[in-house]
């Protein structure tokens, strides 16, 4: 009863060939990016169920037996998983059943990959191969208790299942979704608009709040002194009290400041009513952004939960005040990486303390000048949130980052979140996972602490060998994410990917994914980055694609003229390429070193498909649009223009263009642009009459007559 697969039968794979292209022949022409990477040539019967790209992703779909062809090939092994994100009842089923089924020695779950023996007794662990009995009731319904058919199962049918935890999955009853806010209350915070901005946004959106009836909400403000807020349903108004001694921070009430949402929602938007009017007369210019987050985290510690923090500027008084300021002669220099580091080691030391206490911290930065992100972002970094960068933020006069915060932040507010979550990877026997790229505390070799996991963060790792693999078989890769759900259930969302091994470096090549090896490339800079020169970690990317190309090259029987590379992989240049352009990684002095920090934070925890997008945006041609773009398509989505290649050769002296890379849109409006267009999409016949909204506008550039502005978010200069 073993399936196919594991019996070998993979000669279309070993014999799958990869067509080859010219890079030297491509001119002008710029190769589209195809967002679907190689699909795994695993057995016909296992296709389907197979683990979506959307969800683990590998940089090779085809995976070398043994070292020695990795090293032939020259190509990052490494994986892609997006653990935790939105997904239809048909994506993934949720188990609910007595028995759950793992293999004694390694814990893999069982799924769609493994092997019956012994007319179904037993079944071999497709990670470590060790055979285990097959429990009877796996071949009965839980609800009916009549027999069924396993191969029926969903865990049996589909790569990604969630199955709702016994008690023995619990080490204490699952808690209440808890959500504190601390609020940046000092003069510049109160000129630039943010306490009026966060306050709105969170007076729309504290009843839409994850949680069930149980959760909780508590705010804190601070400058240079701590306020907190009594919320009991009782009062008739909250009740404010003011710490002063911020070195040694204490409870000034022993209850109600952290309260029920549903019992204290009338108290709770008197007090957002009246807040942004509270402090509108303060000449307080400090802040205490240390002692606020130990206050938080007093509070919070006995249930865990979530912490969002809106600082603007350096925290100047107490533990965690930051003194450095930017050294801007260090920009782009090969001691850079030396202001990337954290000044100090409290944010870090909190976050990990964070961890063990399941809080979560998600950070809103939104000063002006010089904020140390590197340092503060720690806090966020370490204990699996996210930190978000508004630089120069001020509401009137930047109304387009104005909208890109309200927008963030009531997706922060309202999305799915999990809690108390641990990770653990799996990797059949030969292979082993490490060098973990995302948010988050390792507690053990291999196992992930996440206070607090979120849909819009993803992680990476890079896998090595210990052993060589069979060549005509099947490898596998296991997540199995542990988390209790706002509503207080216990579930183990688990997903299992299955990839051929072949013993040929043409199909290695065959199967590597250019989105995948971009992203991955792309982590592994920014570490290098963060502990020597940037030119090193822009040299290790050229290197990569150079040695990769030269090996298939090299492997090519006859030669090849020109520079060849595989049809898989022909946009891997220039997505390679914008990597080297992007923030993150370009050299010179015109990158802020708080805008490299914040592009090293979304390297390392954007999802695959948004982080791609980053390196290389979608180009619209506005001027140019077909007559049905804008309207509702069959599928009922937008349908939008199509794309041009990202070559200044496509660029035309009178059109509109729009950049979308997923975080930030650029419209460029050409000077000679006609009336007719003008006035289409501005509803005015002349460039000089354009009107952009404050904060949005850019500076004429000279060399190419483009007047430019983002529509929807703030925009760079560009």
């Amino acid at each position: 009863m073993a399936p196919a697969g594991m019996q070998g039968g993979y000669q279309s794979t070993q014999q799958q060939t990869t067509s080859a292209g010219n890079l030297y022949q491509m001119g002008g022409m710029v190769p589209d990016v195809d967002e679907d990477g190689p699909t795994p040539q695993v057995p016909e019967q296992y296709k389907q169920r197979n683990c979506s790209q959307k969800f683990m992703r590998c940089t090779l779909s085809a995976v070398p037996n043994k070292k020695s062809l990795l090293q032939k090939a020259k190509l990052p092994f490494g994986i892609h998983i997006h653990p935790y994100t939105e997904m239809t009842a048909e994506e993934m089923p949720v188990v609910q059943s007595n028995v759950i089924v793992r293999c004694r020695s390694c814990r893999t779950y069982i799924n769609p990959f493994v092997a019956f023996l012994d007319q179904g007794r037993r079944w071999r662990c497709n990670i470590c191969m060790r055979t285990n009995d097959l429990p009877q009731d796996f071949d009965f319904d839980a609800k009916t208790r009549q027999p069924i058919d396993r191969m029926q199962r969903p865990e049996m049918n589909h790569a990604i299942v969630e199955y709702i935890a016994p008690q023995e999955y619990m080490v204490r009853p699952p808690q209440p979704a808890v959500h504190m806010v601390l609020l940046d209350v000092s003069q510049k915070s109160v000129q630039s608009g943010l306490v009026h901005t966060v306050v709105n946004s969170l007076r729309e959106n504290f009843l839409n709040l994850p949680g069930d009836d149980r959760r909780m909400f508590g705010l804190i403000t601070y400058d240079s002194t701590l306020h907190f807020y009594k919320l009991n349903h009782t009062l008739s108004q909250p009740h404010m009290f003011v710490v002063s001694d911020v070195d040694e921070v204490f409870m000034p009430s022993p209850t109600d400041l952290l309260v029920n949402v549903k019992q204290s929602a009338d108290i709770i938007t008197n007090l957002l009513e009246r807040l942004p009017t509270m402090f509108t007369a303060t000449t307080n210019q400090k802040t205490c952004l240390g002692p606020a987050l130990q206050a938080a985290q007093k509070l919070v510690s006995p249930t865990g939960g979530r912490i969002m923090v809106f600082q603007c500027g350096l925290p100047t008084d107490g533990v965690g005040k930051c003194d450095r300021q930017e050294n801007a002669s260090l920009r782009g220099s090969a001691k850079e990486f030396q202001q990337l580091e954290p000044s100090n080691d409290f944010y870090k030391r909190l976050a990990v303390e964070c961890s063990r206490q399941q809080i979560g911290v998600d950070t809103f930065l939104c000063g002006s000048g010089y904020q140390d992100v590197s340092t503060i972002a720690c806090v966020s970094k370490f204990s699996s949130g996210t930190c978000f960068y508004y630089p120069d933020f001020h509401a009137e006069r930047y109304p387009a980052m104005t909208k890109r915060l309200q927008h963030e932040l009531k997706r922060v507010l309202t999305r799915q979140m999990g809690l108390e979550a641990v990770m653990r990877v799996r990797a059949s026997r030969g292979l082993s996972v490490n060098a973990f790229h995302g948010n988050f505390f390792v507690r053990s070799s291999d196992l992930l602490a996440l206070p607090y996991v979120s849909p819009d963060n993803a992680f990476a790792m890079q896998v090595q060998y210990e052993d060589d693999l069979n060549a005509g078989a099947l490898c596998a890769f296991q997540s199995a994410l542990l988390y209790t759900t706002t509503h207080g259930e216990r579930r183990i969302r688990v997903h299992t990917l299955a990839l051929p091994i072949v013993d040929n470096v043409n199909a290695v090549f065959a199967g590597a994914d250019q989105m995948a090896l971009t992203g991955l490339l792309a982590k592994m800079a920014v570490d290098r980055a963060l502990i020597s020169k940037l030119t090193d970690a822009r040299e290790a990317i050229v290197n990569v694609l150079i040695d990769a190309l030269g090996g298939y090259r090299a492997d090519m029987r006859g030669g090849a003229p020109g520079f060849p590379a595989p049809a898989n992989l022909m946009a891997l240049p220039q997505m390679l390429l914008g990597v080297l352009k992007h923030p993150g990684l370009r050299l010179g002095a015109i990158t802020m070193l708080d805008q490299r920090a914040d592009a090293h934070n979304l390297i390392k925890t954007l999802p695959l498909s948004n982080l791609c997008r980053f390196f290389s945006p979608r180009l619209y041609a506005l001027h140019q649009m077909p007559e049905d773009a804008g309207t509702v398509g069959a599928n009922g989505q937008i349908i939008l223009p199509p794309t041009i290649p990202l070559t200044a050769e496509r660029l035309e002296h009178n059109g509109v263009y729009l950049i979308e890379s997923g975080i930030n849109m650029f419209m460029w409006v050409t000077k000679n642009a006609a009336p007719e267009v003008l006035y289409a999409l501005f509803n005015v016949q002349h460039f000089d009459h354009l009107q952009p909204h404050r904060g949005t506008q850019t500076h004429l550039i000279e060399s190419t007559p483009c007047y430019g502005f983002s529509p929807s978010c703030y925009a760079e200069t560009v």
